[in-house]
């Protein structure tokens, strides 16, 4: 398709039609929020991909931080009063001489109290080296952190979505952040300062460019962490992981960096179990960066919570045409598998009830009085409901064609159920 995947065109809310170069606008579960990007040919009308793709260019990326404005949520890279003047405190007390001690400086604050991390400026440690399964090349040193009364920040780690500092509110009384921004860390008090390694990440990525140094965030499976540029050479800033080290890896776009932010505020809100809040957070996280498959999976995960399996299932499709691990497939299945059956069963009974309609129209004609179990019978499944269920059943068939890794699982499942 032009070069194009099919996953790219359904996460952008077409429909592709199989085996041709066609898609068709598919109204999304999420409303205007992925309609806004589609062409304005009709909803049952295929155009060519060229034109869809090119329908959605000529849209142009609405800015991240007017996508924030307009939801009313908080930019998480905000230079705000509170990054700015922590991290002039610091520069002022330690008067770093290079950007080289600025960063370490950084690192020595954002680390618990007096501990040790590892220092590699000359290449990048492996991630072996970094477990301790390899062992460390002679020049790379060990840094310490600063106490409390040098200016370290206090910062714990931690990862528990459902902390006191996260489900109580935080930094602000009667709000829940989920996530931590930099500001919302920094106006706690150093004894309830507590950070995944995003929140991390962000704070020292406010902090470098507060003074000026360029910084981005890198995402890898499961983790995050700051890279800062160093009179041309980029270092691996974690003090999740207890890191500093030259790196080569790319960095997120800022809007995949403040999507992502989002989408671990959202996972943090389902962990709540406050599903409302949590499909608001992510909704916003899919428009700024579509193409990230743990923020379809959240969605899925809220919408199942508030319980709307069909729009979870829609999810979870997203979800799928971009990543297909064994654990996301059982989650997919687990949502989607009983609504299958649920859905073909009152199909199966729509059958029934044609059966019987047909049986009570032909007494009619003869002047025959239908049996009241025949009319009971009817009564019981209308033909709105069968044209319903018709239509959902046709939208999960197209699902499953489309995702052959959950058609496979689905039968498994069936296979699992039925001793088969």
């Amino acid at each position: 398709m032009s070069g194009i995947t099919d996953a790219v065109f359904r996460n952008l809310g077409f429909r592709v039609a199989p085996g041709t170069d066609r898609v068709r606008a598919n109204a999304s579960p999420l409303g205007p929020e992925i309609d806004g990007i589609l062409p304005d040919e009709p909803r049952d009308s295929y155009v060519s991909s060229a034109e869809a793709f090119e329908s959605v260019l000529s849209q142009g990326e609405t800015p991240a931080r007017e996508v924030l404005r307009e939801a009313g949520m908080e930019d998480p890279l905000e230079i705000t009063p509170e990054v700015e003047s922590s991290a002039a405190e610091l520069v002022e007390r330690h008067q770093p001489q290079d950007q080289m001690e600025t960063a370490i400086l950084f690192m020595q604050a954002t680390m618990p109290p007096e501990s040790t991390f590892l220092i590699s400026t000359d290449v990048p440690l492996t991630e072996e080296q970094i477990n301790g399964d390899q062992p460390l090349s002679p020049t790379v040193r060990t840094g310490i952190a600063l106490s409390l009364e040098d200016g370290n920040l206090g910062i714990t780690p931690n990862d528990d979505l459902e902390s006191p500092v996260r489900s109580e509110g935080g930094a602000f009384s009667g709000t829940n952040t989920g996530n931590l921004t930099p500001t919302e860390l920094l106006r706690l008090s150093p004894q309830r300062r507590i950070a995944r390694c995003l929140e991390y990440a962000f704070v020292l990525c406010s902090w470098f460019r507060s003074v000026g140094m360029e910084a981005d965030i890198v995402r890898e499976p499961h983790h995050a962490y700051v890279v800062v540029n160093i009179e041309g050479a980029n270092y691996r800033i974690d003090p999740a992981r207890g890191v500093f080290t030259r790196t080569n890896a790319a960095p997120m776009t800022e809007r995949q960096a403040i999507a992502m932010h989002y989408c671990n505020e959202g996972e943090a809100l389902v962990a709540q179990r406050r599903y409302g809040e949590a499909v608001s957070t992510l909704t916003i996280s899919t428009e700024l960066d579509p193409f990230a498959f743990q923020t379809w999976q959240g969605l899925g995960q809220a919408l199942r919570g508030m319980g709307s399996i069909d729009d979870a299932i829609d999810c979870y499709a997203r979800a799928l045409d971009l990543e297909t691990s064994p654990a996301l497939l059982r989650e997919a299945v687990d949502v989607f598998y009983p609504r299958l059956a649920e859905v073909d069963g009152r199909i199966r009974t729509a059958r029934a009830v044609q059966r019987v309609a047909e049986r009570v129209a032909a007494a009619e004609r003869t002047g025959s009085t239908p049996s009241q179990e025949d009319l009971a019978f009817l009564a019981q499944y209308t033909e709105e409901e069968r044209l319903a269920d018709t239509a959902i059943m046709s939208h999960y068939q197209d699902i499953i064609r489309d995702n052959p890794a959950l058609n496979q699982a689905l039968m498994a499942r069936m296979g699992e159920e039925t001793g088969n």
